[in-house]
């Protein structure tokens, strides 16, 4: 029974895995899933192979070289939570992070 779920790949294209696939057994087992549409998954899941295979649709031009303009400011981040009091009743210091 060909696995239904996500398809996870490599960054590189080099490989790929099936991700949640145990969803789809019982379904197949019950008959909620038929032989029918049993096969069109299976046919959808050698054209995403054969896609990555070939580097077309979604694979196609390699991986996005997509990155934010430098020139960008960093977001802001939420405030801290206060800090709860130790054992003693003693506030614990947090110490920022500095790179």
């Amino acid at each position: 029974m060909p696995p239904s779920g996500r398809l996870a790949t490599a960054s590189d294209l080099s490989g790929h895995r099936w991700k949640e696939t145990g969803g789809y057994a019982q379904p197949r087992r019950l008959g909620v899933v038929d032989d029918c549409a049993g096969r069109q998954v299976g046919r959808a899941r050698r054209r995403a192979i054969g896609m990555r295979e070939d580097r077309t649709g979604p694979f196609a031009g390699g991986r996005p070289a997509w990155a934010p303009d430098p020139s960008w400011p960093l977001p802001p981040l939420p405030p801290l939570p206060p800090l709860p009091p130790s054992a003693d009743g003693a506030v614990l210091a947090a110490t920022p992070y500095r790179p």
